[in-house]
């Protein structure tokens, strides 16, 4: 139930967006890159999923996860970094 909150949180704040200030401010050519990865992961996960056992799935994503918060991490850093230099 939990994806159908998310979907209708987002989807009234995509809504809202639209109708006070428009997408023309966004730059939204990286939808042309997210959309199709996003849909080619999710049949990927699922053929991986059927092939691989739960602990290398369980491995996969929590290496995934690691990596994703020491990029975080780094690009934080970066920032603070700038902010402090100038």
């Amino acid at each position: 139930h939990s994806i159908l909150i998310i979907l209708f949180s987002q989807s009234t704040k995509l809504i809202a967006i639209f109708l006070d200030t428009g997408y023309n401010e966004f730059d939204l050519t990286m939808l042309l890159y997210m959309i199709p990865g996003g849909v080619i992961g999710g049949l990927l996960g699922t053929i991986l999923h059927k092939r691989i056992s739960l602990r290398r799935v369980q491995t996969i994503f929590n290496v995934s996860l690691f990596s994703i918060i020491v990029l975080n991490l780094y690009n934080a850093m970066n920032g603070f970094l700038i902010v402090i230099n100038g």
